[in-house]
């Protein structure tokens, strides 16, 4: 393997795992009951990160505990299970502390504006219950839990459309929006972006493959939430980001 393939080797394996999880969400599709279907997107993603995220990190479904509440149920939770104990351990959900709270992310393979409005409210109530806890806020390196929404396809007309209605939002606490159909959106200051458009490099190659916006997107999207579990994150130091996009421009697209 030469250099330059070295270097390209990132985009091939998302650009496999992308297109895995894009061909178990498009037979999901075909089920009928919204729960399920709901639940099975829930365990692509799950099964997923469980292969992908460190093994300082545990992956569940269930509950967030605080002094003043438990939370909604959590489609993923991704927690800090080696200083922390789980409070309760379920079949299928486990209650934690909050404290041990790295990042929720709430599926569904159809992106909505009720949806959006939904999951914000969610994350919202979430926010609420660690802003009244003064205690953890003081801590050295105390850092919010990131709120993600993981999304297949969308009934909403454009990515400017899902941009618009995101904007819209009074209280913002989505941290990222990753949309299969339109990409990946992030929230920098108290706006909403997108981050990748027409001018980043994607296209067929001279290797016989097509690298899509999408398939970007979803890279990025995983650089973003390993780079945000990072205690020490900080946006104007994206080096995992820069480097899997450095990967991209190393692909031999035809002119």
């Amino acid at each position: 393997m030469n250099q330059e393939e070295s270097i390209r080797l990132p985009i091939l394996v998302h650009k496999r795992w992308f297109e895995k999880i894009i061909a178990e969400l498009d037979l999901i599709t075909s089920i009928h009951h919204n729960g399920e279907r709901g639940r099975e997107c829930e365990e692509v993603v799950k099964n997923f990160l469980k292969d992908y995220i460190p093994d300082k990190f545990t992956i569940a479904s269930g509950f967030v505990y605080t002094e003043s509440s438990i939370s909604n149920q959590c489609d993923i939770m991704i927690y800090d299970s080696f200083n922390y104990p789980v409070l309760f351990s379920g079949y299928a959900n486990k209650i934690i502390y909050h404290e041990s709270l790295k990042a929720n992310i709430e599926c569904s393979t159809l992106l909505s504006k009720d949806k959006i409005k939904n999951d914000n409210l969610k994350f919202t109530n979430l926010q609420n219950a660690f802003n009244r806890d003064e205690k953890l806020k003081s801590t050295l390196n105390y850092k919010a839990p990131l709120k993600v929404m993981f999304t297949y396809k969308s009934n909403i007309s454009s990515k400017e459309k899902v941009l618009e209605i995101l904007n819209d939002l009074e209280e913002k606490n989505i941290d990222m929006l990753f949309c299969a159909q339109y990409g990946l959106f992030l929230k920098s200051e108290n706006k909403y972006i997108s981050f990748l458009n027409d001018d980043n490099f994607h296209g067929e190659t001279e290797h016989d493959f097509n690298l899509s916006l999408e398939e970007q997107a979803f890279q990025i999207f995983l650089a973003q939430l390993l780079e945000r579990l990072d205690s020490e994150y900080e946006y104007e130091k994206l080096g995992l980001t820069m480097k899997f996009m450095r990967a991209a421009n190393h692909v031999d697209y035809k002119e």
